[in-house]
């Protein structure tokens, strides 16, 4: 009797495990399909930072318990683990989240190309406020963007740390006390991250100098500048990134410099501003 017991318990242990298995799946699918449509509804001119930011926290939380989604397992709503990364409303959200990335990398849910082009062009382009030069994905390429990014291939994922992140507000400064310096259109090569006719503006506001943009498809951004002087109109980012600055002379016009002083991108004046 004892043996038949066991015997039936050895036959119904496996079928437990799959019924169980079966239900995990079934329960992470349609965490992964709320998370993709409430990712999908929120675009637009009236998106919502606070919903992107949850969202980006949900996924880092699903990805830390289950690992990174796949496409074979769940379909089109896979593509939400790479998308609310794009979608997060500020570079330190994306900094503290880019595991995320590497993890599709890895598991190649993104291929080298996209990861080069898209991905790590999107992070330069949200830390410096323009795009990176367009090389070829090579392995030396990337390596060297993201080294100068200051970011590596790690996957791991700092969920103490990207809480905090997502509970930061985008920094907001009262419209009433800046100062602009001007509003300039960009022009740029085909192909380049940024649109063309792409405007943003250079305020002043409590004695520092400050870059900003917004425009749908893109990151509203406010980045830091520094080296403005009474004698010299030019610019620096607030980073590591020395090879670009910009520079602004009487007339109002506006270029983006190389370390050796040649021009690699002219800004016109919009007509209103002249």
């Amino acid at each position: 009797m004892f043996k038949l017991l066991l015997y039936f318990l050895l036959l119904t242990i496996p079928n437990n495990i799959k019924g169980q298995s079966d239900t995990v799946h079934s329960t992470l699918k349609s965490t992964w399909t709320r998370l993709y449509n409430s990712d999908q509804g929120n675009r637009g001119t009236n998106s919502n930072d606070s919903i992107d930011s949850a969202n980006l926290f949900k996924v880092c939380q699903l990805i830390e318990k289950y690992g990174y989604p796949t496409k074979k397992e769940f379909g089109k709503a896979a593509d939400v683990a790479w998308l609310v990364w794009i979608h997060c409303p500020t570079y330190a959200q994306k900094q503290a989240t880019f595991g995320i990335i590497n993890q599709a990398f890895e598991s190649k849910e993104i291929l080298k190309y996209s990861y080069h082009h898209y991905f790590l062009a999107a992070l330069f382009q949200n830390k410096f406020g323009f795009a990176p030069k367009r090389t070829k994905p090579t392995e030396e390429n990337i390596e060297a963007r993201l080294d100068l990014l200051g970011m590596d291939k790690s996957t791991e994922l700092d969920l103490e740390k990207i809480k905090l992140v997502c509970s930061k507000k985008l920094l907001v400064h009262k419209e009433s006390e800046k100062t602009f310096l001007g509003k300039w259109v960009m022009i740029t090569e085909r192909y380049s991250h940024m649109t063309i006719g792409h405007p943003f503006q250079i305020y002043e506001y409590e004695g520092k100098y400050y870059y900003t943009d917004k425009h749908e498809g893109y990151d509203p951004k406010v980045l830091l500048l520094q080296g403005h002087t009474k004698e010299s109109s030019i610019f620096k980012f607030q980073n590591n990134h020395d090879d670009e600055c910009l520079r602004i002379d009487s007339t109002g016009k506006l270029e983006m410099l190389d370390k050796e002083g040649e021009i690699l991108v002219e800004f016109l004046i919009p007509k209103q501003n002249k």
